[in-house]
């Protein structure tokens, strides 16, 4: 058969829309017995993408060794977490996101009004989020993140090590392996205070004890990881963070009458 193509074309702000559509579109024709492959045209050229900010691309694909290429998701807002962690509203954070429902249960929860990210506010008396020891001497930005797969351990009865084991469809495994893109992490100094409030470190890298993931048990899906499970995720495949994410979400919803 004659090679056919279509074209999906669109800015910056829409190209999570065109990842969506393209994915979709593709899995559809090859349903119906087609043959296709896909090919994304990018306007940089000899660009780190690793030092492109939102504002100019959008978000950067891991792969399991490091590497960080071009993935274009797009910008995006982020609002991801008082008003959720009150309401009990499902929330994912993801990386920043993370670190964010971290800041913000430090403030309003522990008492620390000036709880900050040093990231965002250096001076801050309560670094929650501080820069990892290992980028301290970095001083050249692009391609020296904490980049790629790392172990990460689940603690047992969490609700994530529950998601894991529903949807990864392994009862046995209590260490999982993640992809990562970060220079800032946890500040273990707070754990202890914030494991008394209720904000439970659940998951934990086996070699550092950088904290991975967070999670509030009393809510009905309050999830926050430092890693980013969209890098293994797939249309055909989603990770199990994101199938327990949805199913939490639609087991909240009210339905339209």
């Amino acid at each position: 058969m004659e090679t056919r193509f279509i074209f999906i074309t669109g800015g910056v702000a829409s190209s999570l829309g065109k990842g969506i559509v393209s994915a979709s579109l593709g899995k559809l024709l090859q349903a119906r017995g087609y043959t296709i492959t896909i090919q994304k045209f990018d306007p940089y050229i000899n660009i780190d993408p690793g030092t492109l900010n939102p504002y100019e691309h959008g978000e950067c694909y891991v792969t399991a060794d490091g590497m960080e290429t071009d993935l274009d998701l797009g910008h995006y807002e982020r609002f991801a977490a008082e008003y959720c962690r009150t309401h009990d509203v499902p929330t994912f954070g993801i990386c920043l996101g993370m670190q964010m429902m971290v800041v913000e249960f430090a403030r309003n929860v522990l008492g620390y009004s000036d709880a900050n990210s040093i990231e965002m506010e250096p001076r801050t008396l309560h670094p929650v989020i501080d820069l990892m020891e290992a980028q301290k001497a970095v001083t050249q930005l692009g391609g020296t993140m904490r980049l790629g797969a790392y172990e990460c351990e689940l603690r047992e009865g969490s609700q994530v090590a529950e998601a894991y084991r529903l949807h990864a469809g392994d009862d046995s495994r209590s260490v999982i392996r993640e992809r990562h893109r970060h220079r800032y992490e946890f500040n273990n100094r707070y754990q202890a205070d914030f494991e008394a409030a209720g904000m439970k470190c659940v998951g934990m890298n086996p070699e550092t004890r950088l904290v991975e993931i967070v999670e509030l048990a009393d809510r009905r899906w309050y999830v926050g990881t430092q890693f980013h499970p969209e890098y293994s995720s797939t249309v055909m495949r989603p990770h199990p963070l994101f199938m327990d994410f949805v199913k939490a979400c639609v087991a909240c919803s009210v339905p339209v009458e």
